[in-house]
């Protein structure tokens, strides 16, 4: 990996990335770790009054989860500041809604696209989202529809991405999806490679490229 610049958040080899870009998953490394946005009592303070959907579940879901899962009551602060033994897991939709993390976002990203190749064209939309999650949680098979840039922050996690075994079967779930059905898949396509994520590390995953943790 290269040496770390001042105020830098990813960091990658570039060469890989942009070869990797849109075609598979690809390791990163990013300095977000000590960002005070990012700590429990920030996050469950954004809770309080942040303005868009916050998505909450039981942590103990299957593999394969169609349809997706029922969604839990209460404070979301609540959920937020018992993480760690609520058996719990949460999203938190586009943070760009609040101004403080938006400009968290923007800084990320800036940078991020200094690294994409020049033929992949512009950025159309920006979105960021927050996930928290209890120990020994599970998110299901599914894929989303945006380029995504995993970046850990506390603790553990696997972070599994594998190939719908055929073009077939890839648009089968695509139209699946665009007739309305939900982003978890019915089935797990592929074995898959797994990326082992600690503080500091992350992952760049392609759209619609299947994933679970």
């Amino acid at each position: 990996m290269p040496s770390r610049v001042d105020g830098q958040v990813l960091r990658l080899d570039s060469q890989g990335f942009a070869a990797a870009f849109g075609r598979r998953a690809f390791a990163v490394e990013h300095t977000l770790v000590s960002d005070p946005l990012l700590t429990l009592d920030a996050i469950a303070e954004l809770a309080d009054r942040f303005p868009g959907r916050i998505e909450r579940h039981q942590a103990d879901l299957p593999l394969v989860t169609p349809g997706g899962a029922p969604e839990l009551a209460g404070p979301p602060s609540e959920t937020v500041r018992g993480i760690d033994h609520n058996g719990c897991w949460m999203v938190f939709w586009y943070i760009e809604q609040d101004p403080a993390y938006k400009a968290l976002l923007d800084r990320s990203l800036d940078e991020a696209e200094s690294y994409r190749p020049r033929e992949a064209g512009g950025t159309r939309q920006r979105e960021g989202f927050l996930f928290l999650s209890a120990p020994n949680a599970l998110t299901p098979v599914h894929f989303d529809p945006e380029h995504n840039f995993l970046l850990q922050i506390r603790g553990h996690k696997d972070m599994n991405v594998c190939e719908f075994p055929s073009r077939e079967h890839e648009l089968r779930e695509l139209e699946r999806y665009y007739d309305g059905g939900h982003r978890n898949l019915e089935a797990l396509p592929s074995e898959g490679e797994t990326f082992g994520l600690d503080p500091g590390k992350g992952v760049y995953v392609p759209p619609f490229m299947p994933h679970w943790v």
